[in-house]
């Protein structure tokens, strides 16, 4: 499967730090992209995952995902991004942008546009052999409780989730369990933004028929605003220890409560984090 370069730009290309002054701050150890690689890259899908690329400042200093959304004039800034010896883009230094900056993001945006998404590996599916398929699926994904997360397991799970919509169609509760259905959920939402997007509507008309609870595609349109750097709607996402931005906080359990999840109070809990915004229904 190509990586997940979509969501990667969207991070190299949307995010910004706070400025700081120049320095001559460079990542040892490893090479600078240059403009003709970054573009050559976005058209092959070649830039890696946004969760394995470390971002810093002009300082060196290490820059949390969630401090970056807060930032409102973000066109002003570039990512430089910097690869180890084996082509791998694992760090990323954020600065103002120059001209050049800006006329290479336009490059590359289009680039992303025209670009029909990532792929993902041809399996050869047997459809009347879903519940083993989706079974097999549900274990691996879940296997160790995603506490050491396979990137390789996951991708093979997503080539089988694709291959299997592709030519079977949506599995309903009528062919499978509700812990099998569960495994396409799991799937997804544990892929990138471009299939989250792209499946989301399939998944939004299973929990109309009943067959997917529609408290995980709320759990799904909020991870999609968070890779898009956007406020969530349900509060599902913490990021770094806090509570991602949260679009019109004081009508949070309203909207939670509308799509069966419990209060954002008592979710967060988990976190250890406190939410003590007033509440309007």
């Amino acid at each position: 499967m190509k990586t997940s370069y979509l969501l990667l730009f969207t991070l190299l290309l949307s995010m910004a730090a706070c400025q700081q002054k120049s320095t001559t701050y460079v990542p040892k150890g490893l090479t600078k992209l240059s403009d003709e690689e970054m573009i050559e890259r976005a058209k092959n899908g070649n830039l890696g995952k946004a969760e394995d690329v470390v971002l810093k400042d002009e300082k060196g200093a290490i820059i949390s995902r969630a401090s970056l959304a807060k930032i409102k004039d973000i066109e002003e800034y570039w990512t430089v991004p910097y690869a180890n010896a084996e082509g791998k883009v694992v760090e990323a230094i954020f600065r103002k942008a120059t001209p050049e900056d800006k006329k290479l993001r336009a490059e590359i945006n289009k680039v992303i546009n025209i670009d029909i998404g990532p792929t993902v590996s041809k399996v050869e599916i047997d459809c009347t052999d879903k519940q083993q398929i989706l079974q097999k699926v549900y274990e691996s994904d879940q296997a160790g409780g995603r506490q050491n997360i396979d990137n390789n397991q996951d991708e093979q799970n997503l080539a089988i989730i694709v291959n299997l919509i592709e030519k079977c169609g949506m599995p309903t509760l009528a062919e499978v369990s509700q812990e099998q259905m569960m495994a396409i959920w799991l799937v997804i939402q544990h892929s990138d933004k471009f299939f989250m997007k792209k499946y989301l509507p399939i998944l939004e008309q299973s929990a109309e028929k009943g067959d997917i609870d529609k408290s995980m595609i709320a759990l799904t349109k909020d991870r999609i605003l968070l890779y898009e750097g956007k406020p969530q709607i349900y509060g599902s996402q913490v990021m770094d220890g806090k509570l991602w931005d949260l679009f019109e906080p004081e009508y949070v359990n309203k909207r939670r409560k509308e799509v069966g999840l419990d209060p954002i109070e008592d979710y967060l809990k988990v976190f250890d984090i406190s939410f003590n915004i007033p509440q309007k229904d």
